[in-house]
Formats: C-alpha cells, structure tokens, sequence
C-alpha cells in the first residue's frame, strides 16, 4: 500500500479527493489530512508517506515551499499539486521539485487517478533503480573481496595484472607507484 497525505485549506477540496478515490482498489492508503503547509510538513516527518497531495496556497507555507523544504530535507516522495491558478510561475516552480503533475481546480477525477499512477510507477521505478544499486555495490564487494583474497593467499595463476586492468576489472582507484604489501600468515591451531 502507499501511504497518501493530503494537504489542502480547503475543507471540502480535501473531502472530494477523499471521496473521488478508491483507496484500496488503486493500494493507496490515506494517512492524513491537513490545512497547513506547517502541519502538512509535520505529517510527512511522522507519517513518512509515499505521495503527498497538496494545495498550492495554504496558510502558513506554500505548497511550493512545503516541496522544497521536504527535498532540502532528504525525504524521498512525490508530489501532486492542486491549484485554482493557472499561473505560469506557479507551474514552472513545480517543475523545478519534479512534482508528479499540477492539477487545477476543480479536480478532474481522471486527471487525479491518472497523477496517483504515475506517483506509484515513479515510485515502483526508484525502488527497483534502489535495488540494482544495492546489489551492484554488494556484487562489486564480492569481486574486490576475491581480488584481495587471491592476492593474499596467491590463488592466481602467477601472472600479476597491470593496475589499468585490476582498476578496471575490480572498479579499484590504484594508482601507478610503489606498493607495500604485509602478509600475515595465521598458522591454524592443530594442537
């Protein structure tokens, strides 16, 4: 399920998105909502949602400020933004926080299906990157901890690499130069 947090001053803005949706066929879970920018922003460090509905103007910080001050903070989810301006600063500063789209009042309930959809594929696609780069690091650990064991208990065939090819092979940093090794050999206890 992802956790959606709708923030909109506007009592009965917020209660026709509530009521447009259908939570649990789309796995959408509301968490929330607010009237405040503040209160909003409060929410998001509690409640950690993955998609954040929010009005443009709101008391006490913006929508646009709201995204901002949560990007400055490092906390990863995506934005949808409702607004009654059309204005082009408006949108142009949604597009500068990547925000998912910018719906204008009064909602189309299509538009707003459609922007919860491409929030959960936006969301689905960085967890999959998330997980490749996870197991990139872990398997590129592996190749360098093999590296390092063959060079340590002379495993190879005696041929020594140059540093460009076990830079290369094993995504080390080495530089060309003189290298000191130290080899400390554990004998086993066979007592």
């Amino acid at each position: 399920m992802y956790k959606v947090l709708i923030a909109d001053d506007e009592i009965w803005v917020a209660a026709l998105i509530r009521q447009s949706i259908d939570w649990e066929k789309h796995e959408l879970e509301l968490v929330g909502e607010v009237s405040t920018g503040t209160e909003a922003y409060e929410k998001i460090i509690e409640l950690s949602p993955h998609i954040v509905i929010t009005d443009i103007r709101m008391p006490e910080l913006d929508g646009i400020s709201l995204i901002e001050k949560t990007r400055l903070a490092g906390i990863d989810c995506e934005f949808i933004i409702i607004s009654g301006y059309s204005d082009f600063e408006y949108a142009q500063s949604a597009l500068k926080f990547n925000v998912v789209s910018y719906i204008l009042k009064p909602v189309d309930d299509d538009e707003l299906h459609a922007a919860l959809c491409s929030a959960k594929e936006r969301i689905r696609n960085k967890n999959h990157a998330k997980a490749l780069d996870n197991r990139s690091r872990e398997q590129l650990h592996e190749l360098r901890m093999t590296f390092l064991q063959k060079l340590l208990f002379s495993e190879g065939n005696g041929v020594i690499e140059s540093i460009d090819e076990i830079n290369k092979k094993y995504s080390f940093s080495f530089i060309e130069g003189l290298f000191l090794v130290l080899i400390q050999h554990f004998p086993s206890d066979s007592s």
